[in-house]
């Protein structure tokens, strides 16, 4: 990770830390390990690595870029199989207690918090 990226991470902590999270996931991808593992430092909680959350490919990306007004059964296989692995992701997520922190890998890194009980 960058020094921007740590920079980012540090810069949410106490954000994060007032949320009351339970569970923090992520994705097996070394950015999302590492910034899992960063906020870690100030949560004591569950840690779920969701193989499901995976990284979108360049050419499936582009075809969401370019079709964001069509219908999910027009795109490719590929980009198919790309939202179906990642919604069973994101269920595999919510089924662990909450909240629930769910760390992806991106160009910038995002934080989700989906869930409260």
């Amino acid at each position: 990770m960058n020094k921007k990226g740590v920079e980012q991470i540090n810069e949410v902590k106490s954000f994060i830390k007032n949320l009351n999270i339970q569970t923090v996931c992520c994705s097996p991808l070394n950015r999302a390990l590492q910034t899992s593992s960063m906020i870690q430092e100030e949560l004591n909680t569950q840690h779920v690595v969701i193989s499901e959350l995976q990284e979108c490919s360049s050419n499936v990306w582009k075809q969401f870029a370019l079709h964001q007004e069509k219908a999910l059964d027009s795109f490719s296989e590929d980009a198919s199989d790309f939202l179906s692995t990642v919604h069973k992701g994101l269920n595999n997520s919510l089924m662990h207690p909450g909240p629930i922190l769910i760390i992806e890998e991106d160009s910038n890194w995002k934080v989700r918090h989906l869930k409260n009980e």
